[in-house]
């Protein structure tokens, strides 16, 4: 089998953190990115780990110049897992109505 290269956005907590422990497992090669590099810490020394700092909500230029350097690592990228984002947990009842128009062009029919 031979060795991929991933890069994880989100890297620093929950599932992010645990399939980049996954993937260091299987002894593929790993770009960890999160907001806070000292999220990472426990990769730094990892050969097969590199912790980069990324805002997914960053100019495009600014990410743009973060995915050059994460290739320039180790030359490629074989798999990338956008898994960086927030959410709020809310009950539904409270959330509200929602409009499928807001999210596509078309609402979905009912089937």
């Amino acid at each position: 089998m031979s060795t991929k290269v991933w890069i994880v956005t989100g890297a620093g907590s929950g599932m992010g953190n645990r399939l980049v422990h996954q993937i260091l497992a299987r002894k593929d090669k790993v770009i960890a990115t999160t907001r806070n590099l000292k999220d990472l810490e426990e990769f730094a020394a990892n050969e097969d780990a590199y912790i980069m700092e990324l805002d997914v909500t960053d100019t495009t230029g600014n990410i743009r110049g973060k995915i050059t350097e994460a290739v320039k690592i180790w030359g490629r990228i074989d798999v990338l897992v956008g898994n960086a984002g927030a959410a709020h947990k809310i009950l539904m009842e409270d959330a509200g109505c929602v409009n499928p128009s807001d999210f596509c062009e078309e609402p979905t029919k009912p089937y």
